[in-house]
């Protein structure tokens, strides 16, 4: 469709309301599509609704996908904060928990008090 098609059918629908965050993780991208392929293969011997069709699109797809969110990014850096999903579970899940304390001011989670 294209971004901008797509920001003015947001804006009609949902009447231009938007997230107070929204947090990019950024991997690799072949290893992320072939995670979540396997991952829907495993769920089709399960189900059969086939729930694999955006990891059936091309590399070049979700390439265009992905630079369409760092355009949001780059639009909107006080609402998407970009995290590196290639670190640890730990370091990740740390980094999200620390994201979201600040942005909130929760206490629990900042470290601080109010």
């Amino acid at each position: 469709l294209g971004s901008e098609v797509v920001r003015q059918l947001h804006k009609a629908l949902c009447r231009d309301l938007t997230p107070d965050l929204t947090i990019l993780m950024l991997s690799d991208l072949a290893p992320r599509i072939n995670r979540a392929r396997r991952r829907n293969m495993e769920q089709a011997k399960q189900s059969p609704e086939d729930e694999n069709r955006f990891e059936k699109e091309s590399r070049a797809f979700h390439k265009r996908v992905l630079d369409a969110y760092m355009a949001i990014a780059g639009r909107e850096p006080g609402r998407v904060v970009k995290v590196d999903a290639r670190d640890p579970i730990e370091k990740v899940h740390r980094r999200i928990v620390e994201i979201v304390g600040q942005k909130f001011a929760i206490p629990a989670v900042t470290g601080t008090k109010r």
